[in-house]
């Protein structure tokens, strides 16, 4: 003989939809133990659920990522061109960074967005108008487009030693309208954004003035080239 209910007995039905089932009795004890184990398996799987939304489409629409973008130094960095036995070259960089890295943003770039040159009556005039990328530091290494958590480094320009020095700025594409290289004294005003897909930076607007001379040495290439971001509300 089995072991006797208990006097609180229950009717239970198990079995799949449209299938037979089978009718049976368990305890008030095991009946309330089946229904904290099969409320814990409904919260596991809706958990499972809010986690695997939250971390694709619910996360970046709460919470984006954050994209900065900032002039890395306005002193440039020197270095050797070639093998190292070449002319000398200064570079100068944008640096991109998410500052909400857990937040991936992906196919990131540095794109331009206007140039403006000084005209010969000092007023600014738009030589060209668009949306063009800029390559990364050691471009041939990486994609064009990169997923941003820490910080990317992008080639705007450098000035290269040279008879005459040149000053050369670094899109990937170069439109046939727009003056990437100039070996005369050059002013402009270049407007740069980082996007990714999900969000854009800040529009910078990077102030550089050339006047066609090298020096070796960074703070005697400071008297030759200035390059500086400029306030939005600057003109």
């Amino acid at each position: 003989m089995g072991q006797a209910l208990e006097p609180s007995i229950v009717w239970f039905r198990i079995g799949k939809p449209r299938h037979a089932v089978e009718y049976g009795l368990m305890s008030k004890r095991q009946f309330v133990c089946y229904i904290i184990i099969n409320g814990l398996v409904a919260i596991g799987t809706i958990g499972a659920v809010v986690v695997a939304l939250f971390s694709g489409s619910l996360k970046t629409k709460f919470f984006p990522p954050i994209l900065s973008l900032e002039l890395l130094s306005d002193k440039g960095e020197e270095e050797k061109l070639g093998s190292g036995n070449g002319p000398e070259g200064r570079y100068y960089f944008l640096q991109l960074e998410n500052k909400r890295r857990w937040s991936k943003a992906t196919e990131a770039g540095l794109h331009m967005l206007r140039l403006q040159r000084r005209g010969p009556d000092r007023e600014w005039v738009t030589e060209w108008a668009g949306d063009l990328q800029f390559q990364c530091r050691d471009q041939n290494l990486y994609p064009l487009q990169r997923d941003i958590g820490g910080p990317i480094d992008y080639e705007v320009l450098s000035v290269r030693d040279g008879k005459p020095p040149e000053l050369r700025l670094y899109p990937i594409i170069v439109p046939y309208n727009l003056t990437v290289v100039s070996k005369q004294p050059w002013e402009f005003v270049a407007w740069f954004q980082g996007r990714s897909s999900e969000v854009d930076s800040d529009v910078v607007r990077l102030q550089v003035s050339w006047d066609g001379r090298w020096e070796s040495g960074e703070t005697e290439m400071q008297n030759h080239l200035q390059i500086k971001p400029l306030n939005p509300s600057s003109n």
